[in-house]
């Protein structure tokens, strides 16, 4: 019986050990967060009503709390594809490991960033 116990512990925690999970988006720099106004790269989008930013540790930040010049994973509204929908701060390891999988590529001649999410590249 208490093996029967601390297997079903030990199942039940092991969703605790995993690193978040990051959806289908674009790596990219963010400089700075006015909102409605988030600048990527140097170049301003707007963010939609819902916008929201984590942090390292996967908190939402306010937005006077957001860092400039930090690694993010950015996501376009499903809705409209011009607005931001979702950042994620990356930190050092996170980014290592995402080139180390093929998530972030380096930029081609043709694709700079998020000019690939609003059009088709």
């Amino acid at each position: 019986m208490r093996k029967f116990l601390f297997i079903l512990l030990f199942i039940t925690c092991i969703p605790t050990f995993a690193g978040r999970v990051l959806p289908e988006g674009v790596y990219t720099t963010l400089d700075s967060f006015t909102p409605p106004v988030i600048r990527l790269d140097g170049k301003e989008y707007y963010t939609s009503a819902a916008f929201q930013i984590r942090d390292e540790q996967n908190r939402l930040l306010a937005p006077q709390r957001v860092p400039a010049n930090v690694p993010v994973w950015v996501q376009v509204e499903p809705s409209r594809q011009d607005l931001i929908w979702r950042a994620w701060i990356l930190s050092p390891e996170e980014v290592e490991y995402l080139k180390s999988i093929g998530r972030i590529k380096e930029p081609r001649a043709t694709f700079f960033g998020l000019e690939c999410l609003f059009v088709q590249c």
